[in-house]
């Protein structure tokens, strides 16, 4: 029975790491994966570790939490601690080391085994880590379904009634080819005639939050979400003086890339479930003042008709430097 090891960062997996360790499940009967990381890394490594565990459910993978040198040049026995870690967690002897770096045949030297080099040229797979990590958009197809979402940026279309909030998220979605997610309150409203009341807001802000978590899941680059329980926060307190404690976490877990704050100055449709067509210019600032409160980076969108489009796509293609 021939045993394969593979050690690495995974920082994050990409479709050349999941062409190495494929090609060691090819090659042996059984496959350890050691899923090494720091503290001081800039993707949590128990997010890599959950990540390969997920594209190889066959796999053994093991989480390496220590800090140890990283380099040969950091310490005079580093390929000493290095036999020891992978002799601790793989006791039993290995056949294979599987890697893609040089490193691969020293490692396989100090533990007695063969090293098999895989696609060191990245030939099969033009991409790394540091070309992910540093634009992910760029190499979009080489990262596996299941970490994109990690790397889905999230806008938020932000402001007050009779805005145009939920045409400029479908537009926006439609042109980046992605998932925007509509207002669950106004639905919610009009299904059960214009009514609601203070607890019917936690419903509010709740499935909000998990309809835009879901649509990460499925997004293509970008999510757009028309509302979040920043909004939900502000009507609850302008409607009746306060907020449940369970919208205000929701409120305060508001993590957006970018919000596209649409300015009042499309003309104000009246609705039977709108209420406050007369102090625009106030709600305006609140739903302002909220995002200087969060600190989150935020453009005005104050242009009008086609021209509004046009406005937030350039400033979303501006924020973010990537071609669709």
């Amino acid at each position: 029975m021939t045993k394969g090891f593979i050690l690495g960062k995974f920082m994050p997996l990409h479709r050349g790491h999941c062409h190495l360790i494929q090609t060691a499940v090819d090659t042996c009967n059984e496959v350890t994966v050691l899923v090494c990381s720091l503290p001081t890394e800039p993707i949590d490594g128990n997010i890599r570790y959950e990540w390969v565990k997920k594209a190889f459910p066959t796999v053994k993978v093991i989480h390496f939490k220590e800090v140890v040198p990283q380099e040969p040049i950091e310490h005079p026995q580093f390929w000493d601690i290095w036999t020891e870690i992978v002799q601790r967690h793989h006791p039993e002897q290995i056949d294979f080391v599987f890697s893609s770096e040089d490193y691969g045949y020293k490692l396989a030297e100090c533990v007695g085994a063969k090293h098999i080099l895989v696609d060191k040229e990245r030939r099969v797979f033009p991409v790394s880590g540091t070309l992910v990590r540093n634009n992910p958009f760029e190499v979009w197809d080489y990262i596996p379904n299941h970490v994109k979402p990690y790397f889905v940026k999230r806008i938020l279309i932000h402001g007050g009634e009779s805005c145009g909030k939920s045409t400029l998220t479908k537009q926006l979605a439609n042109h980046f080819g992605t998932i925007g997610v509509q207002e669950f309150a106004r639905e919610w409203i009009e299904n059960n005639n214009n009514e609601f009341n203070y607890s019917d807001l936690i419903l509010f802000a709740e499935e909000q939050h998990k309809q835009i978590e879901e649509g990460v899941q499925v997004a293509n680059k970008l999510l757009f979400a028309d509302t979040d329980s920043m909004t939900t926060k502000i009507y609850s307190e302008e409607y009746f003086g306060k907020v449940h404690p369970s919208v205000e976490l929701l409120s305060e877990k508001s993590n957006w890339d970018l919000v596209l704050l649409l300015k009042p100055t499309i003309p104000y449709k009246e609705e039977i479930q709108r209420n406050f067509g007369h102090k625009r210019e106030y709600m305006h600032e609140r739903f302002q003042n909220i995002l200087i409160e969060k600190g989150l980076h935020f453009v005005e969108i104050d242009k009008v008709a086609d021209e509004r489009i046009k406005q937030a796509i350039e400033a979303i293609y501006n924020f973010f430097d990537f071609k669709n």
